[in-house]
Formats: structure tokens, sequence, C-alpha cells
């Protein structure tokens, strides 16, 4: 796995354990997943009153609910893309339920055929540790 020392275009996959924290450590992703309301805007779950920002006062992109909109993620260039842990959510070995359609990957297994997405989707926690333990160093 290869997770970029100092990463510049980070996506993030989930807005309140992913998002929220980089806000806070002053390096905001350059998309993120968020949520949307009955009239069609969306947000950063609570991060507008922990942090302040939101899609709407900063240059952070939506790329999605549960559904991440893969060409979104894409399009933001990202040099890393973190998400969170997920615990398989469909039966059968390796997701041999998903390939009969009947269930979606989770979005980082999803995520991980993009071209940017490298080794680091494979191991989440660690691309995150690693990223705070590199700007923590700065």
């Amino acid at each position: 796995m290869t997770v970029p020392l100092h990463p510049q275009r980070i996506v993030s996959l989930h807005d309140l354990d992913i998002t929220i924290p980089l806000i806070e450590l002053g390096v905001p992703p350059v998309a993120s997943h968020g949520r949307t309301r009955p009239d069609g805007s969306h947000f950063l779950r609570a991060s507008a009153q922990l942090t302040g920002v939101d899609f709407d006062n900063s240059a952070i992109r939506f790329i999605g609910t549960a559904d991440i909109d893969l060409e979104a993620v894409a399009a933001a260039k990202p040099d890393l893309i973190i998400t969170e842990a997920q615990p398989p959510r469909f039966g059968g070995a390796d997701g041999e339920d998903c390939a009969n359609g009947q269930h979606r990957p989770p979005a980082g297994q999803r995520a991980a055929h993009l071209p940017q997405a490298g080794a680091a989707h494979r191991y989440p926690a660690a691309a995150l540790k690693s990223s705070n333990a590199a700007i923590r160093r700065r």
C-alpha cells in the first residue's frame, strides 16, 4: 500500500466519521459523501454545527449519499480516497450475492476500482492513520 506523504486531493466516503475529522485537522477534502434534505439540497451531517463548514459555504464537492457517484469521485481527481471500515453487508463468499445483482457492495469497494484508488482502499484505517501522522508532522 502506498499513501501519499502529503495528499492534496482527498475524497472522503463518509461525512461524519471522516470528513469532519479532516476539516478539524485543517485538511478539508475536495469531495465528500453527504446527506440530502427533503428540498434536494445537500449537507455534511453535523458539520455546520461542529465546524461551521458545509457544502454550501466551502469548496467541498458533494459525491452522493449511500450511493456514491463514482464519476464524481473520479472527476475530483483524488490522490487519496478514504473510506470507513465496513463489515460485509451481503452473504456469500467474496460478495457472490453482489455478482447476482441482489446487493451493491459498499462504496469503498466500488471506489476501489477507480484508477486513482491504488491499494489504500483495502486498508482505510491504516491510510487514515498514516495520513494523519503526515499532517501532524507538518
